[in-house]
């Protein structure tokens, strides 16, 4: 019996193992731009899984330590590797992020097309009492799995380990606490 390891590229640690990567621990520091607004300590609570993929290693509850940066409209959230970039509206408090990655799979083959995933990230929320001076964040995420366009990805649904079904979510809501001042 095959299941989604022996089938699939290295790419899928890459893409699939990233609930964690996706937001890093927060203890590495990226290039910080902007000014620093603070380190928080994150629960996720699982509030919807279609995918059902155990190489996703979704957990329940999810826990993480986030970094947030500022320049003027644009929040960064800090993963460690990189920052990535999102808006604060005009209340000062209210934020979204909406990010995508697209990893081969599996290659073309014998006639096949191969299969690409996109991974696409959307978080939004509210800062407690605002950017400037934030104390609590509350949220959700979404992370939502699609083979791109042309791509055959038959191999990585209903296998071990592998894909109920795609496109597929993942839903966290997100509840975070200032852990640090973050100078």
């Amino acid at each position: 019996m095959l299941t989604i390891a022996s089938r699939a590229t290295p790419a899928l640690v890459l893409l699939l193992g990233t609930l964690a990567a996706g937001c890093g621990d927060g203890r590495y520091d990226a290039k910080t731009p902007g000014e620093p607004i603070g380190r928080f300590a994150m629960r996720g609570s699982l509030d919807r899984d279609e995918c059902k993929a155990t190489v996703l290693g979704v957990v329940d509850p999810w826990e993480f330590d986030l970094r947030l940066s500022r320049s003027v409209n644009d929040l960064y959230w800090l993963n460690g590797r990189e920052a990535i970039s999102g808006d604060i509206a005009s209340d000062d408090r209210t934020f979204k992020f909406d990010t995508h990655v697209d990893v081969p799979l599996i290659p073309a083959r014998n006639g096949r097309g191969g299969c690409t995933l996109t991974r696409r990230d959307r978080a939004e929320g509210e800062l407690t009492p605002d950017a400037s001076s934030a104390s609590d964040l509350a949220g959700s995420i979404s992370f939502t799995y699609e083979p791109r366009v042309g791509s055959e990805c038959s191999e990585i649904i209903g296998v071990p380990g592998g894909f109920d079904r795609l496109p597929c979510r993942v839903d966290f809501d997100l509840r975070g606490t200032r852990s640090d001042d973050d100078e």
